[in-house]
């Protein structure tokens, strides 16, 4: 599903982030999920910063 990124979803996203940071589901992947979002989360304030 496409979506249009904008500055109100990137806040969005960070938030559910880091409420998912303090609550994972599952401790051993914690580490693996944080490789695979934390890039994207970067790469996409990375659209808005310049």
């Amino acid at each position: 599903m496409e979506f249009e990124i904008t500055p109100k979803t990137i806040r969005k996203a960070e938030k559910h982030w880091n409420h998912y940071l303090h609550n994972p589901e599952d401790e051993g992947s914690l580490a693996i999920k944080k490789s695979e979002v934390e890039p994207m989360l970067l790469e996409m304030k990375e659209l808005f910063s310049e």
